[in-house]
């Protein structure tokens, strides 16, 4: 089974101290187990799963469905996946259109529905009012932009990303040429960060079209310098493309 990559929430905060492991919230993406034979999945912009939402040309009844992942980072699991998918579709009323979240009947954990209002504009999307949603609720700035003109390099730092050798958080705008969670593979794609009130590293990664993934990151530590890592924790959401 062959699953799309991240294509859409993000500036944010350094490394959160927190004193207990915080109870991850359900959320997104579908992966497969981490064999090193999994097959790398890349999302090609112009070849949209059918139906799916194409936010160049938002339209009433597209609709995307994701899968949710939870993981410790330190662990070997042969599966990431909860077993819930989120659904997100386009609607409308004479105030102009929404996305509208829930879960799916066959989830376990039941979500929604919610809905806020989203903005098409050129080369970008204004979403103003997401606290409830689960893709853009950690997301910072309230546009995100599809073809920015000036972007940073981002690296993955196994659970986490890095700009220049430090968290990646902020207002920049980055490009990560690779992206590989527990073997879920994507390359050359934008991603930005969340708010710094926000207690989680949180991240957007998506394409000219899509997003592809909503990627959340929790550590434990104690509060000493430097930070003693306890444990590390991410959960998430991932487009199904195919």
């Amino acid at each position: 089974m062959g699953f799309g990559v991240l294509a859409i929430e993000p500036p944010n905060n350094h490394l959160m101290k927190l004193p207990t492991l915080l109870v991850v919230l359900a959320s997104v993406f579908i992966i497969t187990s981490c064999s090193k034979d999994d097959k790398e999945l890349v999302v090609i912009t112009e070849n949209i799963r059918s139906g799916n939402i194409d936010f160049s040309d938002l339209k009433v009844g597209q609709q995307s469905m994701y899968l949710n992942y939870w993981y410790n980072c330190d662990e070997t699991a042969e599966t990431i996946l909860t077993g819930d998918t989120l659904v997100v579709t386009v609607t409308s009323d004479e105030n102009g259109l929404f996305l509208e979240e829930r879960n799916s009947e066959g989830s376990s954990y039941q979500f929604g529905p919610v809905l806020y209002p989203i903005e098409p504009q050129e080369g970008m999307v204004k979403i103003t009012e997401r606290t409830r949603s689960r893709i853009f609720n950690f997301y910072g700035n309230d546009f995100l932009k599809f073809n920015p003109e000036n972007t940073s390099e981002i690296t993955q730092n196994q659970c986490n990303f890095s700009i220049d050798e430090d968290v990646f958080i902020g207002n920049e705008m980055g490009f990560v040429s690779r992206v590989d969670i527990k073997g879920l593979k994507a390359q050359d794609k934008y991603i930005v960060s969340c708010v710094p009130t926000f207690e989680v590293n949180g991240y957007l990664i998506y394409d000219k079209k899509q997003v592809i993934m909503a990627h959340r990151y929790y550590a434990e530590s104690w509060w000493t310098e430097p930070d003693v890592i306890l444990s590390e924790t991410t959960e998430g959401y991932l487009l199904i493309n195919d």
